[in-house]
């Protein structure tokens, strides 16, 4: 595209028939990497949105874990958890785990239809993501800290997790408009 003709002072652009008044410098440029930069965040946050969804039909725990709702063989938690041994702050944490472990996806579900609604009318859900990457980040930690007296292996963390991680990260970082 050709250079628009200026006039010696910068303040009227010749059209080719006539002066008209020149556009502020650098303002077409600026709004055109503002539009891209918030068409892009869209993207991001839709995208996130739709994998913390799907987390919700992943499992966020392995099927051997002692936390987990698909257990192999139809074990029970008391068959895979060692009570008698444990500390009354252990037994805390077990049951916390638990608790976190069984609602955290109803919670991801809520959170996900809340960002979609704020998405549509051009909300930040950067809170959302801050507390979703909580959750599962306190979720990660139960686990990491009670595997040692628990009957389970760390690989028992399940993609569920995982994608909830990454996913509520991209929303942490990208979801202001």
């Amino acid at each position: 595209m050709a250079e628009p003709v200026l006039s010696p002072d910068g303040r009227y652009m010749w059209t080719g028939s006539e002066w008209i008044p020149a556009p502020p410098e650098g303002e077409s440029s600026t709004n055109n990497v503002d539009n891209n930069q918030k068409d892009l965040n869209l993207n991001y946050k839709i995208i996130a949105t739709l994998v913390t969804i799907s987390t919700f039909f992943i499992p966020y725990l392995g099927s051997s874990s002692p936390y987990s709702i698909f257990f192999q063989n139809e074990v029970t938690l008391s068959e895979e958890v060692i009570f008698p041994d444990l500390l009354p702050l252990e037994a805390f944490l077990i049951v916390f785990t638990i608790i976190i472990a069984a609602y955290l996806p109803v919670v991801v579900v809520i959170f996900s239809i809340i960002s979609l609604v704020l998405i549509k009318f051009k909300k930040s859900i950067k809170l959302l993501g801050y507390v979703l990457l909580g959750l599962s980040s306190i979720l990660l930690f139960l686990i990491v800290s009670t595997y040692w007296f628990a009957n389970y292996d760390l690989k028992d963390i399940g993609l569920g997790l995982v994608m909830l991680i990454l996913s509520s990260l991209v929303i942490s970082f990208k979801g202001d408009y």
